[in-house]
């Protein structure tokens, strides 16, 4: 385990870095894959009569998710070698119960800030998704519930 400490705008941010740390489920299912998620996801999206922009949004905030899971599984020297592609494919394999870890939110964050290095604007937005499909997750099951707060 390794430890980080960033500051962005003026807040100090620590985070753990764990690797291939996979949490067990609470609820059962945790099993599913990402992937078989989103897949599900996408489809009772569509169902709902979301806009294709939405979806489209959608598609890219499960592209960002997955990189970020392939990255938790990954050294950095690893995940700066492989290609965006297998990257995504790998998180796609990754069983949902991730989710479930405390840190999860955190260490998705400071991915967003420090190995995507976007804008805290951008944070928010892909949070936002983020929390469409843990609820969605947790709706079906999947993992525990809990609340996502979006700040910005």
């Amino acid at each position: 385990m390794r430890t980080v400490a960033t500051i962005s705008k003026g807040a100090l941010y620590v985070r753990t870095r764990r690797e291939k740390k996979v949490v067990a489920s609470s609820v059962g299912k945790g099993g599913e894959a990402y992937g078989s998620l989103m897949e599900k996801f996408f489809s009772d999206q569509m169902g709902k009569g979301n806009a294709a922009q939405t979806i489209r949004h959608y598609q890219q905030s499960r592209r960002k998710i997955a990189r970020f899971l392939a990255y938790r599984d990954m050294d950095e020297e690893t995940y700066g070698k492989t290609g965006d592609e297998e990257l995504i494919k790998t998180g796609l394999e990754v069983p949902v119960s991730v989710f479930d870890s405390d840190e999860f939110d955190m260490d998705f964050r400071m991915f967003l800030l420090e190995v995507e290095q976007v804008s805290e604007q951008t944070v928010s937005t892909c949070f936002r998704d983020y929390r469409a499909i843990a609820y969605f997750a947790m709706e079906k099951r999947l993992i525990r519930e809990r609340a996502i707060t979006v700040s910005m």
